[in-house]
């Protein structure tokens, strides 16, 4: 949900991908493409998932993370990245209602509307 609603809201100004620690499912789930369709108009049924590597890192400015549990992961184990990670700390709305899928990615929309303003206190300090 994040990378299509930060696609949408940018058009191409700046790439963003997704990635997790473990890809436990092939794609998004029926909740999250239902809620962005309703929600932004974004289609995100062809997303598909993928591991975090060193090589993805090396090719971000900046890595946003949802997670404090997956924060630390890969402060542990990609550590010469760190300095590009931002925590927003937003609970995965995986296994639970469409309505928690909505308030997840209105979270997210208020978190990217934040973080672009360039505000330095967004930053988690290591």
């Amino acid at each position: 949900m994040a990378e299509g609603l930060a696609g949408k809201l940018f058009e191409g100004k700046l790439q963003f991908e997704s990635a997790g620690i473990s890809a436990a499912f092939a794609g998004a789930q029926p909740e999250a493409v239902e809620v962005m369709q309703d929600l932004y108009a974004v289609d995100i049924s062809g997303h598909t998932t993928q591991e975090v590597t060193e090589e993805l890192l090396r090719r971000f400015d900046g890595v946003i993370v949802l997670d404090a549990y997956v924060f630390n992961v890969l402060k542990t184990q990609f550590p010469l990245w760190s300095d590009r990670y931002y925590l927003w700390d937003i609970d995965d709305p995986y296994g639970r209602p469409k309505k928690a899928y909505e308030q997840t990615v209105k979270l997210i929309a208020y978190c990217i509307d934040k973080f672009m303003g360039l505000e330095e206190s967004n930053k988690e300090t290591t």
